[in-house]
């Protein structure tokens, strides 16, 4: 779904993340279209728990894979819960980038599975910048598990303004919005400076 929206957000994210850096990417269709915009980077280590973005990076030259371990859930083709978990908490990356099932409008994010949650925030607590992104249909989507606010992530990356419900959610905490295919970034939506 939103495939263009998806692949606007990975472009912005391609470009943001420098060569060189070390990369956390999670599960869900969103990160796994960033991992296809960086594989034109070089000197890049990334740590997953998508096949999807194992299989996106594995080929490319000077970039180096490590995927997590543990039971592979077939009908997503990723790995969540304890292995992912210390995977993720055995590493300290430069980024973090990682989709929601949902956003709800009081800023909660959800997931369809506790494992989901668990091993998001377990990224997000393991990296020295994170990157949520979501495209608008993300806003608003129903998800029963919950963990983490809007307001956590260091930079969120949309495909469009955040809706006027969610902007108390947004200033609640300090993130960077990226507008993708936009020259202007909306520091915090507050006008302040946003690199």
């Amino acid at each position: 779904l939103n495939l263009d929206a998806k692949r606007r957000i990975a472009n912005a994210v391609a470009a943001f993340i420098p060569d060189g850096a070390s990369v956390s990417i999670g599960i869900g269709t969103t990160p796994a279209q960033v991992a296809v915009a960086l594989r034109a980077h070089t000197s890049l280590r990334v740590i997953t728990n998508s096949l999807n973005v194992a299989t996106a990076l594995g080929g490319s030259p000077g970039i180096e894979v490590t995927i997590a371990g543990g039971p592979l859930r077939p009908s997503d083709l990723d790995v969540v819960g304890s292995g992912a978990v210390s995977c993720f908490s055995a590493f300290k990356t430069d980024f973090a980038v990682f989709g929601v099932g949902g956003i709800d409008r009081d800023g909660t994010l959800l997931d369809f599975e506790v494992a989901e949650v668990a091993t998001r925030l377990a990224m997000a607590d393991n990296c020295r910048t994170s990157l949520l992104v979501a495209d608008a249909s993300k806003f608003g989507r129903p998800a029963i598990a919950r963990g983490g606010r809007l307001g956590d992530a260091d930079h969120l990356f949309i495909d469009g303004p955040v809706p006027a419900d969610y902007l108390g959610a947004l200033q609640a905490g300090h993130p960077c919005v990226h507008l993708a295919d936009r020259a202007e970034t909306a520091a915090r939506q507050t006008g302040e400076a946003c690199s």
